[in-house]
């Protein structure tokens, strides 16, 4: 298995992870202050469910991988695994762009996945003509845009997407 290194998510995605963690946090520790309300049982139900989620988000943001097995693409991203067959691929229209050039390739619309600033992971709906693709995002602009055949395409940041663009062009059947 030959794996690639995914650009680690930047500044703005952990930030964005720790607001999104210490805010309800902050919120529920005032509101068991008021009162007596700390001492109902049902009050510590919001704090126990928030030590999982404060567990699982940081752990959705390093999970992260590319790989290629065999003549499979495996994208783990979070929740989601992508595997795609190498033949799936329309490498001749792969390229590696910048999403700031090319909006009509950004996600905008999250389906199952995982969306911070300066993080997405899964699947989304591109802006362009709204089909659905694979992303693994921590950078807009050095991505690896892999359109399929048929079906969705698959968005990765990668710290050289040329060098899984070129592994995968050595893997690829002969077009005739």
């Amino acid at each position: 298995m030959r794996e690639f290194t995914v650009t680690p998510p930047g500044t703005v995605a952990w930030i964005g992870l720790t607001l999104l963690l210490a805010v309800p946090l902050v919120l529920m520790t005032a509101g068991l202050t008021i009162g007596e309300a700390w001492q109902e049982p049902s009050a510590w139900l919001a704090p126990a469910l928030l030590v999982p989620v404060a567990v699982g988000l940081p752990w959705l943001l390093r999970r992260r991988r590319v790989a290629l097995r065999d003549h499979t693409l495996i994208v783990q991203a979070g929740f989601n695994t992508r595997r795609v067959d190498v033949r799936e691929l329309a490498l001749d229209k792969a390229r590696v762009v910048d999403l700031d050039e090319r909006i009509e390739l950004q996600p905008v619309l999250r389906g199952l996945g995982t969306g911070l600033p300066g993080f997405r992971a899964g699947w989304f709906i591109s802006r362009g003509d709204f089909s659905r693709m694979f992303c693994l995002l921590t950078d807009r602009h050095r991505v690896l845009w892999l359109p399929l055949r048929d079906g969705p395409g698959v968005l990765l940041s990668l710290q050289q997407p040329r060098q899984l663009l070129d592994a995968l062009n050595t893997l690829a059947p002969p077009s005739h």
